[in-house]
């Protein structure tokens, strides 16, 4: 899931933050994916250990912590 606020052509900013969310949501539903993400890798980093056999998996998942941006 990518930020939909960044090139949105409805997209409403004052000094507050995003008056379009009201709307739409978007940005609430991109904030609470973020966070999301952010506690399955941490509670995974913490609680796995990699092995011989997951090493091709754990490549795969430090792809996807980059990809996550986290």
């Amino acid at each position: 899931m990518n930020n939909s606020c960044i090139n949105c052509p409805d997209k409403v900013e004052d000094k507050y933050g995003l008056f379009c969310d009201l709307v739409c949501g978007k940005y609430t539903a991109y904030i609470n994916y973020q966070a999301g993400i952010k506690e399955v890798v941490e509670w995974c980093n913490n609680n796995f250990e990699p092995t011989i056999p997951m090493t091709l998996d754990y490549r795969k998942w430090q792809s996807k912590l980059k990809e996550w941006e986290c």
